[in-house]
């Protein structure tokens, strides 16, 4: 999904929120290194928040 919506922003009909994962207001490179610095995560990678 976030292939498809490389490089809209805020003012695009095209652009969703939920994959700016950074919301900068882009879909862009700097999402895209969010989601590869946590491929292959899972739940139990994450320190737990109380």
């Amino acid at each position: 999904m976030i292939a498809r919506l490389f490089n809209a922003n805020l003012n695009d009909a095209a652009y969703n929120a939920q994959c700016d994962l950074n919301l900068d207001g882009a879909i862009n490179l700097s999402d895209i290194v969010i989601i590869a610095k946590h491929f292959n995560s899972s739940a139990s990678s994450y320190v737990k928040v109380i």
